[in-house]
């Protein structure tokens, strides 16, 4: 194999290997966010908005990126009661950001877990 055709074969090779972690927030866990706001709206049918004070994870390309939206109707009530919980007491949020953007434009979150 020339030089050439090695360092092509080398480079294929770790961008093949670092695709996964150059794309990290598409979908997946996104920590330590301190909330700045909780919003329950109806947008369409009910959604819990929220907006905290690190840059939204935006990857998905969302038209805005000022919030994430929680719509999901078997986690929305209990997502709201940690978001709530969390911005009264300060603690920091990790949410699950699935990589698709709400109808409202935002953002996508299925769940949330509070953390220390």
């Amino acid at each position: 194999m020339t030089r050439k055709r090695q360092f092509f074969s080398l480079l294929t090779g770790l961008t093949l290997a670092l695709a996964p972690i150059l794309d990290a927030h598409a979908t997946g866990w996104t920590g330590k966010l301190t909330l700045t706001s909780v919003s329950d709206v109806d947008f369409q049918g009910e959604v819990v908005l929220f907006a905290v004070n690190q840059a939204v994870d935006n990857s998905a390309g969302c038209t805005g990126s000022s919030n994430y939206a929680i719509r999901d109707a078997n986690t929305i009530k209990g997502a709201l009661a940690l978001l709530t919980t969390a911005f009264i007491t300060g603690i920091q949020v990790t949410v699950y950001v699935t990589g698709a953007c709400d109808s409202s434009g935002v953002p996508s979150v299925n769940s949330v877990t509070i953390s220390n």
